[in-house]
Order: C-alpha cells, then structure tokens, then sequence
C-alpha cells in the first residue's frame, strides 16, 4: 500500500511537471510570434524611432522566449546542478528582455519629447532618462545571472552592485521628474489663480526634489560601497515594489512552480489598478488619481511605488501639471 502510494504521488508530480512545461512551451509560441509581429512592425515603420523601439520589442520577445525555453530545461533537469543553470540563464535571459522594454521606452519618450516644449519637454527627457537607468541595471542583473551559472560569484556580485548604482540612478531621474511635474503645477496654478504665494511654495518644493535629487546622484557609489560592507552578499531584488523568487528545483522530488509572493500579487493588483483608471478617465492629477483608486487603503507609501512602477513599465505616463496619463497609442 505505501509503494502504491507513493507510485501515484510520483506519477501526478510527473504528469504536474509535463502540464507545466507543456504550458511554458505555449507562451514560448507566443512570444516568437511576438517577435516576428514587431520585426514586421520594424519593416512598416515610419520613423527611425518607430523603428528602434518595434526591434527592441522585437528582441525582448525572443529573450522572453529563451527564458521560458530554460524554465523547460531547468524543470526537466536530471539532476540540481543541472537545474540551477538552467534556472540562472532563465533569469538572465528574462532580465534582457526587461532591459530591451526599457529601451524600446526610452526611445519612443525621446522621440515624444521631440514634439513638446519647455517644462513637457522636460518632463519626458527625464522619464527617458529614468527607463535608461533601469535599461542598464537590468542589463546589470543579467550579467550577474549569467556569473553565477559559471559559479564567478566575485564577478557576480559586481555586477550586483553595478546594478544597484543604476537602480538609484532611475530612483533620481524619477525624483527629477516629479520635481519638473510640481514646476508645472506651480506655473499653471499662478497663470491660472494668481496665487503667486501658492505658487511660490510649490517652486521652493520642486527646487528642494531637484536638489535633493543631484546630491543623491553625488553620493551613489559611496554609498553602495558602504551598504555592500554591512550586509550579506548574494543576488537581490533590483525592481521597483515587492520581489520575486525564481524558484526551479527541476528534479521532479519536491517540485514547485511558486514564481509570486504575496507582494508580487498586491503590486501588479495596485497597478492594474492605477493603469486602468487612467485608460477610462484619460490625463489626471496625482491626487485626484489617489482617490479614484483608493490609494489611502493600500497602506502607507504603497501608492506612490506603484504609480513608479506603471511608469516604469510603460503604463502611465507622467505629464505637466502633476498629472498622469495612459500611455499614448501607437495607432
């Protein structure tokens, strides 16, 4: 009775782990299909910079692709050696397509900007330049990635921590930004009401973001340096919002497919959330979009990460005036 038992668990762990691969094997499909749809789009294309960012998609998709591909590979695996280096290239590869989303991004801001003037202009430079900063700390972590399957953990944890110096770069681009938004406000508030005194504040405000923001810039490295000595080594979580855990045992005793935490849920909920009110209402202030999400119920500080993270993922578009958008559509 026990042999026949665990005969069965063995045969739906197994039957678990060809459904999974067979579903990974779907989504591989998919992203391919992806890739050949943006290639297309690469050879229609009107502008240089219509041009760039469908290849960049196009790119990305076959990186997803390879991701899911070494998911397959890492879940199949004879052995756990085996397993974690397929696992690491599937985080590698998956950290290059994040890398090409945030080009494909950044080219199509800089080619926005070349449309507008003054503070807008401004406004979407410093957004290009926040999805450049990510671009690079995730083409960072892919590095890392890529060390550690050749077990290098010296040269891993460089990468790492060339990872970070980008991350906090992005963090000061974005503060920039905000920093430029709250200028608008400032303007269109004294064009609009006279309130000079209003105003004022609201420019004193922004000035202190924009400072604050270069002395942050100034003290990366240092910083990082001084965090590297008084905490453990070891991959860390780079994204904006809640982490996530590759978790890919590959032998088919003790598998699990768990890839989201908690978190993960609450943040893509949150914004889902802010992305689809932008897309019904269309261009709206900050805190007017606070409220019409429900914001003061997520808990403290969670609405503004997960407004940074629509932006960063392509899904609100930060405007003058304070205000936030949909993204523009590429019809």
């Amino acid at each position: 009775m026990v042999e026949a038992g665990a005969g069965a668990a063995d045969r739906r762990r197994g039957e678990g782990v060809r459904a999974q691969i067979a579903e990974w094997d779907a989504e591989r499909l998919t992203e391919e299909a992806a890739a050949h749809d943006e290639r297309g789009n690469a050879e229609r294309a009107g502008s240089d910079t219509e041009r760039t960012s469908a290849l960049e998609r196009a790119a990305a998709a076959d990186e997803r692709a390879r991701a899911l591909r070494e998911r397959s590979e890492a879940l199949s695996a004879e052995n756990e050696a085996d397993s974690e280096l397929h696992a690491a290239l599937a985080e590698a590869a998956a950290e290059r397509a994040r890398a090409g989303e945030q080009r494909a991004m950044a080219a199509e801001t800089r080619g926005r900007a070349e449309g507008l003037d003054g503070i807008e202009a401004e406004i979407a430079l410093d957004q290009a330049e926040t999805y450049d900063a990510w671009e690079r700390m995730h083409a960072e972590l892919a590095l890392a990635h890529l060390a550690r399957s050749e077990q290098d953990d010296a040269a891993a944890e460089g990468h790492e921590r060339e990872a970070e110096v980008h991350r906090m770069r992005a963090e000061s681009a974005a503060d920039r930004m905000e920093a430029a938004q709250h200028r608008s406000a400032a303007e269109s508030l004294a064009a609009e009401s006279g309130s000079i005194e209003q105003a004022d504040r609201e420019r004193a405000e922004a000035a202190e973001r924009a400072r604050a923001a270069r002395e942050r810039d100034e003290r990366i490295r240092e910083r990082v340096l001084r965090r590297e000595r008084e905490r453990p080594t070891g991959l860390r979580r780079f994204r904006p919002g809640p982490g996530r855990t590759f978790s890919s045992p590959g032998m088919m005793a003790g598998w699990s497919t768990d890839w989201t935490s908690d978190g993960d849920i609450a943040l893509d909920r949150e914004v889902n959330t802010i992305a689809q009110a932008l897309t019904e209402h269309g261009p709206t202030a900050r805190n007017r979009l606070a409220d019409m999400v429900g914001a003061r119920y997520w808990g403290p500080g969670r609405f503004r990460a997960a407004l940074r993270e629509a932006v960063h993922e392509g899904r609100a578009r930060p405007l003058a005036r304070n205000q936030y958008g949909p993204p523009e559509s590429k019809e």
